[in-house]
């Protein structure tokens, strides 16, 4: 993710997962007010001087302004959502225009599909989990306004069974097929036309042709006809 990170900057940017040590990457970047939400009070520790700060709150009533987060950051909190569509309206709300919306998560296209598949049969770390189709994520986007900036890459080809164990052992690729997918998009700002029109000539009457009447006098006075014959 670090070439997606770099490109962060701005006032305040929000970072949404469990990850903390993962979080800690926001502390180094061009980022006045580094932010990070956990969905569970039990995972919340104080801040050390220099880190970054955390909340607590409901990821789908987010207590901020509309249009006042430069940067969001969703870290692996869309699949353990009841309703991932959610957070991402309220991530389009909050997010400025211009704003920069970084997403990752499981790939249901790949072995992490098929693991997930068994964690319902057992309990484990994969549990609860919804993974996403990117294609509908990314057809979410272009209904809230978010543009790709960049393609979708794809990584890692292992099972996941545990935090430790698990690590990216392939390059980061373009084919759907990897374990994990990371994207990124931007809010496109509110688009207005403006026409110019051309200003109206004054319209004027245009001349018409009639039939020239010649001889009016004579033909409207027979009897001075009749006599001037005589």
């Amino acid at each position: 993710m670090a070439g997606a990170l770099s490109r962060l900057h701005g006032e305040s940017v929000l970072w949404i997962g469990q990850e903390v040590e993962s979080a800690r990457s926001l502390a180094g970047r061009m980022i006045k007010l580094p932010l990070m939400i956990l969905p569970d009070v039990a995972e919340i520790c104080p801040s050390q001087p220099g880190e970054i700060s955390k909340l607590v709150t409901d990821l789908d009533q987010l207590p901020f302004q509309t249009g006042t987060i430069d940067g969001v950051v969703l870290h692996h909190c869309l699949e353990e959502h009841h309703d991932p569509r959610l957070i991402l309206r309220e991530v389009a709300r909050v997010l400025a225009p211009g704003g920069r919306l970084i997403v990752c998560g499981f790939n249901p296209w790949s072995l992490m599909g098929l693991r997930s598949m068994f964690s319902r049969l057992s309990t484990d770390i994969m549990s609860g989990r919804k993974l996403i189709n990117p294609i509908r994520l990314f057809d979410w986007f272009t209904l809230l306004g978010f543009e790709l900036d960049a393609p979708p890459l794809y990584s890692g080809l292992g099972l996941f069974l545990n935090r430790e164990t698990y690590k990216v052992s392939s390059p980061a690729h373009q084919f759907p097929f990897g374990g994990l997918f990371l994207t990124s998009a931007v809010k496109q700002t509110n688009n207005y036309h403006f026409r110019f029109t051309k200003r109206l000539r004054s319209r004027k009457l245009a001349p018409v042709s009639y039939p020239r009447i010649g001889g009016w006098t004579e033909r409207s006075h027979p009897e001075a006809d009749q006599t001037d014959s005589s």
